[in-house]
């Protein structure tokens, strides 16, 4: 007779309350960008890449963070026409 088989864990967790906020932050952001790369409206790729910077701080993603402040500064000075 073979003993029973051992249960194997997979290693995937549940999402989390805070893990859902931060992915839905970084769908807002994706959405904004969307609509950014169609109306080239500033405000709406500035509110989108700070979203997406959240998402990407908290997936500990520095790179990107890093990428999004700079695109960040670069709509800003573009705005303020400098």
């Amino acid at each position: 007779m073979t003993p029973p088989a051992k249960a194997v864990k997979s290693g995937i967790k549940p999402p989390s309350q805070e893990g859902a906020f931060f992915n839905l932050v970084g769908w807002l952001g994706a959405g904004l960008m969307v609509a950014f790369s169609f109306t080239m409206l500033p405000l709406f790729g500035i509110t989108g890449l700070a979203a997406l910077t959240v998402q990407a701080t908290q997936a500990r993603l520095f790179n990107l963070v890093i990428l999004n402040c700079l695109s960040i500064i670069g709509l800003t000075v573009n705005v303020l026409g400098g």
